[in-house]
């Protein structure tokens, strides 16, 4: 019995060194939780104002893409417009060549035959341009002018 006795009595010695422990540790653990409560709160301001400035900015990155874009669209549309008329002409003056060049070897050789049936002398220049392709072939000119790209 004196044995238990003892037990009991270390027993409740530790229970109140414990207790009296826990009764300096409480008021010191409720300051730190005040005290991280307060970092905590401060990082969750902190970190809401950034998030607001970040949504501000990625607002204003959107705006400036969309402006670009719409820029680019439209210069694209003015380049893809000015190609077209750029190649219309193109396609117009290679017909007209074409034709030119018609015209000057139907010359040459009709100043051949005035020259041999008239028996006049001389050195009739050569043609300044062959077409290339069949001379026998007309040419289509029905779509001289028109181009498209897209």
């Amino acid at each position: 019995m004196q044995h238990l006795s003892k037990a009991i009595a270390a027993a409740n010695k530790t229970v109140y060194d414990l207790a009296h422990t826990m009764e300096k540790a409480v008021p010191l653990l409720v300051r730190q939780n005040q005290t991280l409560g307060r970092v905590v709160e401060g990082y969750a301001h902190e970190a809401r104002e950034r998030i607001e400035v970040i949504d501000r900015r990625v607002a204003e990155l959107r705006t400036a893409v969309g402006s670009t874009l719409a820029q680019s669209d439209n210069a694209l549309a003015e380049i893809v417009t000015e190609s077209h008329a750029a190649l219309s002409k193109l396609q117009f003056q290679d017909v007209c060549a074409q034709g030119l060049l018609q015209i000057d070897g139907w010359l040459a050789e009709l100043s051949r035959h005035v020259a041999s049936d008239f028996g006049v002398e001389g050195d009739i220049p050569p043609v300044a341009h062959e077409t290339v392709g069949n001379d026998d072939v007309e040419v289509d000119r029905s779509g001289a002018g028109e181009v498209m790209l897209f």
